[in-house]
C-alpha cells in the first residue's frame, strides 16, 4: 500500500499527524463512494492503534499513532466515535470534521495546482531544447 501526504499539512501538524489523516480521508472517501459505514449523517473509516500499527503503518510505532490520532482530533481536522455492535469493543471510528475536510481539499487543490507547474515547466525545458516528450 501506497502511503502519501502533503508537506505542508505535514510541516504544520507533523509527520505521524499527516500520514494518519490521509489514510482516514482516502477511507472515509472510499466508503463515501462505495455507500458505507454511513453513521449520524457521515462516512466512517474504524480501526485500532493496534491494527494501525500491525496492518498499514508497520514504520509507525503505536505511541506515534495514538498521538497523531490525538493531535488530529484536539486541533478538530477528524471525529471519532463508537459504533460497534459490542460495547465492549474499543474500536475507533474516524471521520473528517468540516475542518479536516476543508484542509483536505485545499490540499488537493494545492497538489493539482504543483502537478500543472511541474508539467508545465517540464514541457517548457523539452520544447526549449528542442526535445520531444515520449509517449
Amino acid at each position: 500500500m501506497d502511503h502519501y501526504f502533503c508537506t505542508e499539512f505535514a510541516v504544520k501538524h507533523g509527520v505521524p499527524a499527516a500520514l494518519m489523516f490521509y489514510h482516514i480521508a482516502y477511507w472515509v472517501n472510499k466508503n463515501e463512494e462505495e455507500k458505507v459505514n454511513f453513521k449520524d449523517g457521515r462516512y466512517w473509516m474504524y480501526s485500532s492503534v493496534n491494527d494501525f500499527h500491525t496492518k498499514t503503518h508497520l514504520y509507525l510505532t503505536s505511541y506515534q499513532i495514538r498521538g497523531a490520532l490525538t493531535r488530529l482530533e484536539d486541533e478538530g481536522l477528524i471525529l471519532t466515535g463508537n459504533f460497534n455492535r459490542m460495547k465492549s469493543d474499543r474500536t475507533k471510528w474516524y471521520t473528517l470534521s468540516q475542518d479536516g475536510k476543508e484542509a483536505y481539499l485545499e490540499t488537493q487543490r494545492l497538489l493539482s495546482k504543483n502537478q500543472k507547474k511541474h508539467l508545465s515547466r517540464t514541457t517548457n525545458a523539452n520544447i526549449e531544447n528542442n526535445k520531444h516528450l515520449p509517449i
